[in-house]
């Protein structure tokens, strides 16, 4: 029996005014990775993509449901709306902007030298998805640092783990992403970590297969091959 997979990808845009906006450097492209990877196992995927990545036929496998996001506002009603009926593995990729600025109508003068943006903090997406799709969905979730210690790194994932109940985390270091080379930590809530290394289509089957392995050892049905 196939089962259904939600992944998020890229990056949230919060509209400034009318004409600006505040992003990140996420392209998304590890969450169409993961994407291409789970379509490969017979897994049917829909893949909640950032604009700019919903664009880029290149990367995105054909097999995949493309449904696009804008803001955390967008992205925060698109889970909710395929929440309803819960998938059975969701891969939280996106990167999720913390904080919004306060909405402003029309497009802020240009002229002062300085302009204060005030922010106001977005609550977790993350957070929400155990309530929302209860206990027979296993939930992965992301955690990206710079700069930080492996043991750190591995030790911020397990806390994300615990704090948001999920079944696993993928946690990477910014510095260690360079090119296409994409090596990660598995971390797992019995506190198991593994290193994975290699493309970022490699590593991308390997967390897929230990997706789908956890899926399946909690009594959960799994996808056909």
């Amino acid at each position: 029996m196939s089962i259904r997979a939600l992944v998020t990808a890229g990056g949230t845009r919060e509209p400034i005014d009318d004409v600006r906006v505040v992003t990140n450097l996420s392209t998304g492209r590890f969450g169409a990775a993961i994407s291409s990877a789970l379509a490969e196992r017979g897994v049917e995927v829909t893949l909640l993509a950032s604009y700019a990545l919903a664009e880029r036929a290149d990367w995105l496998d054909p097999r995949i449901a493309v449904q696009p996001f804008g803001s955390f506002r967008d992205l925060s009603e698109a889970l909710a709306q395929r929440c309803a009926a819960p998938p059975d593995l969701i891969f939280m990729a996106a990167a999720v902007a913390d904080y919004s600025p306060a909405p402003q109508t029309g497009k802020i003068d240009s002229t002062p030298d300085q302009y204060t943006l005030t922010m106001h903090r977005n609550p977790k997406l993350l957070a929400t998805l155990r309530g929302m799709c209860g206990a027979a969905t296993t939930l992965v979730g992301f955690k990206l640092t710079s700069g930080a210690s492996s043991e750190a790194l591995c030790e911020r994932a397990l806390q994300q783990i615990q704090t948001n109940q999920l079944d696993a985390c993928v946690a990477n270091d910014l510095g260690d992403l360079i090119g296409d080379r994409h090596p990660m930590w598995w971390v797992t809530a019995s506190g198991g970590r593994e290193r994975l290394t290699g493309t970022k289509a490699e590593t991308a089957a390997e967390l897929v297969q230990r997706a789908i392995a956890l899926h399946g050892e909690s009594g959960r049905p799994r996808p056909t091959s």
